[in-house]
C-alpha cells in the first residue's frame, strides 16, 4: 500500500488519472485498495466504506452545482475519516489512502474522478467482500 500511497502523492490533481489507472482489475488503483482493505487483519467493512462512499458521493454531487460548497463538503469528510480511524472502524493506513485522494480534489473534473474511482472501489470491494472465491467466479 506504501507503494500506492506514494504513487497517488505524486499527482497534483486527481483528474490527471485515466479510468484504466483506477478502474480495471488486477492492476487497478481501486481494485488493489479494496482486496487489500477486504482481508485479513485491517479489513474494513462494506457498511463502514458505503459511510465514506455516501459522504464523498454528497460533496461530489454538490460539486456539480456549487463548487465552493462541494469543496467545504469534502473538507468535512477529513474529520469524521479521523472518527471512524479513532473508533478502529477502519485502520490508520486505509485513512492514510483516503486523506491522500482527497487532498487531489480541487475542481469539478477532480470530484468527477472522485466518484468514478469510490464507485469502482465499493464495487471491487463488494466483490470480495465474501472473499476471493466469490469475486472469481464473475
Amino acid at each position: 500500500m506504501n507503494e500506492l500511497k506514494e504513487k497517488l502523492g505524486k499527482i497534483k490533481k486527481l483528474s490527471i488519472l485515466k479510468e484504466e489507472d483506477f478502474a480495471i482489475p488486477k492492476n487497478g488503483i481501486a481494485y488493489k485498495i479494496a482486496f487489500h482493505f477486504s482481508q485479513g487483519k485491517g479489513k474494513i467493512t462494506i457498511s463502514q466504506l458505503r459511510k465514506i462512499f455516501s459522504e464523498i458521493l454528497s460533496a461530489c454531487e454538490e460539486a456539480e452545482r456549487d463548487l465552493n460548497q462541494a469543496i467545504k463538503k469534502k473538507n468535512l469528510i477529513y474529520p469524521k475519516i479521523y472518527y471512524a480511524m479513532g473508533r478502529q472502524l477502519i485502520p490508520s493506513e486505509f485513512k492514510d489512502i483516503l486523506e491522500t485522494i482527497l487532498d487531489k480534489v480541487k475542481d469539478k473534473e477532480d470530484f468527477k474522478k472522485l466518484k468514478d474511482l469510490m464507485m469502482a472501489l465499493v464495487a471491487y470491494f463488494t466483490a470480495f467482500e465474501k472473499g476471493v472465491d466469490r469475486y472469481e467466479r464473475f
